[in-house]
């Protein structure tokens, strides 16, 4: 009998589903607020800071999943240690995400760009360079046409000859930028 009762919820929770998620956007609008640490510093350089990230995304619906062309701007900081002074970055990037679109949506995304670090106290000439970023993510539908959610990534950014050594060579950086997304569309999902 709960079996019975069971199999006959399966055509309400698939209703709900689908009247929570965001399948019929045109645009999604992403803001991420979180923490960014350095990987393989020496211990001389930057520890963690903040940092944030405005997207635009176009989504690609199929049956049950979603790919989202994206482009981001973002600033990321991190502090110094001893002597040095914090470093601030700004970016600009390209790239997708794509998962499995219900009111849970754990996604995976990709993105390459171009950023610029500067450092505020030892007047260093700013550098700039490509840079990579992977990562993943859990978004649950709050209400229909919004989502916020975790993510998680890893940054990778070539900026040529530094005297930064913050990464595995002197002309690398990298971190994981870790926090809270929040995710909504720019035209509550109407047709036009």
């Amino acid at each position: 009998m709960l079996r019975k009762s069971l199999i006959g919820l399966v055509p309400v929770v698939l209703a709900i589903v689908a009247y929570a998620s965001p399948v019929q956007a045109k645009h999604i609008y992403t803001l991420n607020i979180g923490a960014t640490n350095p990987i393989l510093d020496d211990g001389n350089d930057f520890q963690g800071g903040m940092g944030f990230e405005l997207k635009a995304g176009m989504p690609i619906p199929f049956p049950f999943f979603d790919i989202e062309l994206e482009a981001k701007i973002g600033r990321h900081g991190w502090n110094g240690k001893g002597t040095n002074g914090n470093a601030s970055m700004f970016r600009g990037s390209v790239g997708a995400r794509g998962g499995v679109n219900f009111a849970l949506f754990p996604y995976g995304f990709v993105h390459v760009g171009y950023g610029r670090l500067s450092d505020w106290v030892y007047a260093k000439e700013p550098v700039a360079g490509p840079n990579l970023e992977v990562g993943i993510g859990l978004d649950v539908t709050a209400i229909p046409y919004m989502r916020i959610g975790l993510f998680g990534s890893y940054n990778h950014m070539m900026l040529g000859d530094t005297g930064y050594s913050t990464g595995l060579t002197d002309d690398d950086m990298q971190w994981f930028s870790y926090g809270l997304a929040l995710s909504w569309t720019g035209d509550g999902g109407d047709d036009d």
